[in-house]
């Protein structure tokens, strides 16, 4: 219903954003390579792991998105309606 196109759309944008970061971080290590050399590796990591914990979190607040697992709703779905057919015939 309504409910679901709402959510769907919310759910966009939290993909969006969840992807967002690796084209972000590509264009930082651009912008900042010439001082890379200045940085530690701990504060280069520590950048990193935090863009990477942004999109995972992120990709959680959407995951009716992530294909897999729509398509094992789908499926179960599907099993459960075959199971209940056939419990109505026997």
């Amino acid at each position: 219903g309504m409910g679901g196109y709402v959510n769907g759309e919310r759910g966009e944008k939290f993909y969006a954003l969840g992807n967002s970061p690796i084209p972000a971080a590509t264009m930082l290590s651009y912008f900042f390579f010439p001082w890379l050399g200045k940085l530690s590796i701990s504060v280069v990591f520590s950048l990193a792991s935090l863009f990477i914990f942004l999109a995972i979190i992120l990709i959680f607040f959407a995951p009716e998105l992530l294909p897999e697992k729509v398509l094992k709703k789908r499926e179960l779905k599907g099993y459960v309606e075959k199971v209940k057919k056939i419990a109505e015939q026997g």
